[in-house]
């Protein structure tokens, strides 16, 4: 997206500006690029599926709650497993940090 900067790899992404900042600066160039962003207002009780690699951003319009998880599957699993083996253990979450340099050789 416009304004945005991933690493070459895509795991690490440098937003110069904040989100708010990014969606008064950047949205309109965003909704005249060649793939257009979808739009939706979640309401209470509502869900989104966010696919592997999809840019998003979220604007809350008033006090909520996220809940958010990393699936893994067998359709995704060489991506997971790619990424487990080349990246920073820092990048991982939802383990204890010793662990996490662990993970692609306890898994293949």
């Amino acid at each position: 997206p416009p304004g945005v900067h991933p690493s070459v790899s895509g795991s690490d992404v440098a937003a110069p500006v904040s989100l708010v900042e990014w969606y008064l600066n950047f949205y309109s160039e965003a909704r005249e690029g060649s793939v257009q962003p979808w739009e939706c207002t979640c309401r209470a009780g509502d869900l989104i599926f966010v696919p592997r690699g999809w840019w998003h951003m979220v604007l809350n319009l008033e006090e909520g709650v996220a809940l958010t998880q990393n699936f893994v599957s067998s359709a995704n699993l060489p991506h997971v497993l790619k990424f487990l083996e080349s990246q920073d253990p820092e990048l991982v979450s939802g383990c204890n940090f010793e662990d996490r340099v662990t993970l692609y050789p306890r898994f293949v």
